[in-house]
């Protein structure tokens, strides 16, 4: 019954990918025209504009479907740059090109009694990544990181506030593969109803149809919560492994600031 039902939530959020005459034309270009933005060697004033909306994007600060709606309304841009904008916007958004995050950040993550090492956030960045990743929601995803690192810190595989750091990066990594999946579903929208595209994105925002800009704490289904229940121990057992890694020696113990 559960393979049944996380099946059934892998193809509610999982759409295929889109792939209409027109929906490629829209995003060659706005990866075009992203790319010649970010080649310029002197930005002029509307391409300066176009390469802050590109880089909020990057550094995941807000919903990218809002950053889109934005764009399209900016007045500081022409019609034409305002549409282009949003294309770049929305194939970077398809591609996974959004909510990046520095492994340094994750250094603190820790490992048995080490509280802080250089280069292991990295190994606690592909972890959580692929634990969200590997998920058929990635609302469980998260939860699973969420409930595997606190498991790991109460037995003592981790430092103590490891969880916190673990618990802000998930958010983000959820909030990416959610949008990725919103993306791919509003342009499948899209070409079903040969509307346009961002006609169709003002409408998903209006009906609250983007599960990126749910509210966070909404409760999940009985599957994804399963799901996580069962994905959590194997995090945990990782943690553990990582903890007794022979090159880890318990040189910066102190607890971050």
């Amino acid at each position: 019954m559960l393979a049944g039902a996380v099946t059934l939530s892998a193809c509610q959020g999982n759409p295929e990918r889109p792939d209409g005459p027109a929906t490629r034309a829209g995003l060659e270009r706005g990866r075009d025209a992203a790319a010649n933005w970010m080649a310029q060697d002197s930005a002029t004033a509307s391409s300066a504009i176009a390469l802050g909306y590109l880089e909020r994007l990057r550094l995941g600060m807000g919903s990218p479907f809002r950053l889109i709606d934005f764009a399209l309304r900016d007045p500081r841009l022409s019609d034409s740059t305002r549409t282009t904008l949003a294309w770049s916007l929305l194939e970077r958004t398809l591609n996974g090109d959004s909510y990046e995050i520095d492994g340094a950040a994750l250094d603190r993550g820790g490992a048995a009694t080490i509280s802080s090492w250089p280069g292991l956030g990295r190994k606690h960045l592909e972890l959580i990544t692929d634990a969200i990743d590997d998920a058929h929601d990635p609302r469980s995803g998260e939860l699973a990181v969420r409930l595997g690192y606190a498991l790991a810190a109460t037995e003592g595989s981790l430092p103590v506030h490891s969880p916190r750091y673990a618990a802000n990066a998930a958010a983000l990594i959820r909030d990416r593969m959610l949008s990725m999946q919103d993306a791919a579903a509003l342009l499948q929208e899209a070409e079903r109803t040969q509307t346009n595209t961002f006609t169709v994105l003002r409408q998903f925002r209006a009906d609250r149809r983007l599960r990126v800009e749910a509210p966070p704490l909404a409760t999940l289904p009985q599957d994804a919560e399963r799901e996580a229940l069962l994905i959590a121990p194997r995090i945990a057992q990782s943690l553990r492994e990582l903890g007794a890694k022979p090159d880890l020696k318990p040189a910066r113990d102190h607890a971050p600031d």
